[in-house]
């Protein structure tokens, strides 16, 4: 089974709109397909698995254990939330949980969508980037390309580069409608000085109530970029 985790440049990037994304096209590819969140703050606020689930029906369905072995209603650092609600996430129960789902008979891909950026702590002294290196997956990067996403985004492929995680790729996130020469040369440099190609440079979508359809956000990405990715995992 393929695995991918996807992970961003900081908080509120649009990590779970991209992974609706990118798991419609593997739908598509005909690839069996599933989706878990490791760790879930803001429970009360932002269900992601609820949303991936009503977005897309033909998604495998996980128990609710392992789509997301831990929740917290405090939106915050998981480190946080979980003390705040006097727990304690335990990495082990995380990689226990995914070694069950690759146990799935039949199941082609896991998208493992993280929390926040790659040095958010889950707990006193375990971050992200602990969690892909000891999951041993590649890390695809969410970012913004708006000013200041050269910072952001290079120093998280630093991070990736340093715990020797091999990176997937770079997607760009709610670009604006007509992308300015700002945007557009923030990638140009990222792509540069990454040596990194930019999948998909996702432009803005806008929703007059309720959720989106499916079609209109996979419509955003560059298909075959993505089908060569999760092809190369």
């Amino acid at each position: 089974m393929k695995k991918i985790f996807i992970t961003a440049t900081g908080t509120g990037i649009g990590k779970t709109f991209i992974s609706a994304g990118i798991a419609g096209i593997c739908l598509e590819m005909g690839l069996k397909t599933a989706y878990m969140k490791p760790v879930r703050t803001g429970a009360e606020a932002d269900d992601d698995p609820a949303f991936m689930r009503l977005l897309l029906p033909s998604l495998y369905k996980l128990p609710p254990a392992l789509e997301c072995p831990y929740s917290f209603p405090l939106a915050a650092s998981p480190h946080l939330s979980a003390k705040l609600s006097h727990s304690e996430i335990l990495p082990s129960r995380i990689i226990s949980s995914v070694r069950e789902i690759e146990k799935i008979n039949g199941l082609d891909l896991l998208l493992i969508e993280g929390a926040g950026g790659v040095y958010v702590p889950l707990n006193a002294d375990y971050t992200i980037l602990n969690l892909i290196k000891e999951l041993n997956v590649p890390a695809l990067i969410v970012g913004l390309p708006g000013l200041g996403a050269i910072n952001h985004t290079m120093l998280t492929v630093s991070a990736l580069i340093n715990y020797e995680i091999p990176i997937a790729g770079i997607i760009f996130n709610q670009l604006s409608s007509e992308a300015s020469i700002i945007e557009n040369d923030n990638i140009e440099t990222i792509e540069r000085l990454s040596s990194l190609s930019a999948l998909s440079a996702v432009r803005t979508i806008k929703i007059s109530g309720g959720v989106p359809l499916l079609k209109d956000i996979m419509s955003l990405f560059d298909a075959d970029k993505i089908g060569q990715m999760i092809r190369d995992l």
